[in-house]
C-alpha cells in the first residue's frame, strides 16, 4: 500500500509536470508548435486533458478509494483480466509464425493479437467487472469505473489508431 502521502505528491507531481510542459509550450516558437501539432505529438488539448484528468482523480474520495482498494488493483492476475478487456486477442499465439512465414504474416497477426477494442463502454464494463470479482468488492469496480469514464472521455480509445495501455496503468 501507498505509504503517507505518497498518492497526494503523486497527483502534486503529476499536475505540476503537465502545467510545467504546457507552459514550455505555450512559450515555444511559432515554427516548434506547428511541427508539435502537425505531428500531433503535443497540443495545448492533450494537456489540458491531462490536467482535467489529474484533477478528477486526485480528489480526496477518489485517492481514499484507491487507498482503501491499492492492495487488489496491484495484483499481477486483476492487471492481466483488465489488459483482456483492452486487448481481447492478447492471448493469440504468433511465435509459431515467426520462422515458417512471410513477415507481413508475422505482422498481422501481430497487430491482430494488439488491436484494440474501441469500445470505450465496453472496455470500461469489462474492467469494472473483472476487478469487482478479482476483488469480490463492487466498490473497485466501481472505482475503475469511475477513472476509466474519466479518461476515455478525455483520451479517446483508438485516436486514430494509436493504442494507449489499460486502465489499471495508473496504479502500476
Amino acid at each position: 500500500m501507498l505509504a503517507g502521502d505518497n498518492l497526494e505528491s503523486l497527483c502534486s507531481e503529476a499536475r505540476t509536470f503537465l502545467v510545467c510542459m504546457a507552459t514550455a509550450l505555450d512559450g515555444a516558437s511559432e515554427k516548434c508548435k506547428e511541427a508539435y501539432y502537425a505531428s500531433d505529438r503535443l497540443t495545448e488539448e492533450l494537456f489540458d486533458n491531462g490536467i482535467s484528468f489529474v484533477d478528477e482523480i486526485c480528489d480526496e474520495e477518489v485517492i481514499e478509494a484507491i487507498r482503501s482498494h491499492f492492495d487488489c488493483l496491484w495484483d499481477e492476475e486483476v492487471y492481466r483480466s483488465v489488459r483482456k478487456c483492452k486487448l481481447p486477442n492478447i492471448d493469440k499465439d504468433c511465435s509459431y509464425l515467426e520462422t515458417e512465414t512471410s513477415s507481413s504474416e508475422v505482422n498481422a497477426c501481430y497487430q491482430e493479437k494488439y488491436f484494440p477494442n474501441c469500445d470505450a463502454d465496453d472496455v470500461v464494463s469489462c474492467s469494472s467487472e473483472a476487478v469487482a470479482s478479482a476483488c469480490d468488492d463492487d466498490d473497485a469496480g466501481e472505482l475503475v469505473e469511475l477513472i476509466g469514464n474519466s479518461f476515455y472521455d478525455k483520451f479517446p480509445i483508438c485516436p486514430d489508431n494509436k493504442q494507449l495501455k489499460t486502465l489499471l496503468k495508473f496504479f502500476k
